[in-house]
């Protein structure tokens, strides 16, 4: 285990055997801790250096999840990875830090898919049929999303971003890959604004 700091920290691993898959394991052993860590996953191929993706931990839930399991990634012969971890909100000092370790570890992926996979995510929803703001918290990646119009006045803003405007009685969707994480503000306005269905995860 390599102890965490405010970093960036640099994780590490070969696999000779180039099986492309890796094993990502967080330990946070004191109780108190709320620290959520933000990992940044890079593989290494024939072709060069990938970047895989972006995920965010979450606190253990319990005692029992202490040191656990927070993500698997599956690369097709990846022959070395590279993790960058930091926390995820900014802290003021180093003495905010509790003290946190990650490992990893390589393996056969076992038919995943390519890409990372967080461990014990949990699905949200969000939907309504009417104008007005939605807050996806901290902690939570948004999926996918949708929204729809009855008429030609209908737009969407996206976390003070471009203002979307919505063809006339027709929708529009997006996911951003799965990369658009909390906390985040979906604003939906206009006299003919139909309603909205947002889909988030939550990892455990």
């Amino acid at each position: 285990m390599q102890p965490l700091t405010k970093g960036p920290n640099v994780v590490t691993i070969e696999d000779e055997t180039a099986r492309g898959g890796l094993s990502i394991f967080l330990g946070q052993q004191d109780e108190a801790d709320r620290t959520r860590w933000r990992f940044d996953v890079y593989a290494s191929t024939g072709d060069g250096l990938l970047y895989v993706g972006r995920f965010t931990s979450c606190p253990a839930h319990d005692g029992s999840q202490k040191t656990r399991l927070v993500a698997t990634v599956a690369v097709p012969g990846a022959t070395n990875y590279t993790v960058q971890v930091r926390p995820a909100e900014r802290l003021g000092s180093e003495a905010q830090l509790y003290s946190a370790e990650v490992s990893l570890s390589v393996g056969d992926p076992g038919g995943q898919l390519p890409g990372v996979q967080r461990v014990n995510e949990r699905p949200k929803y969000y939907a309504a049929n009417a104008v007005g703001s939605v807050d996806i918290p901290a902690g939570e990646r948004v999926v996918a999303w949708s929204a729809f119009a009855t008429g030609a006045a209908a737009s969407l803003v996206i976390g003070g971003g471009n203002t979307i405007t919505f063809p006339p009685s027709g929708g529009v969707a997006g996911g951003n890959g799965g990369l658009l994480e909390g906390p985040v503000q979906f604003t939906f306005a206009g006299a003919n604004f139909g309603g909205y269905y947002i889909e988030t995860a939550e990892s455990g």
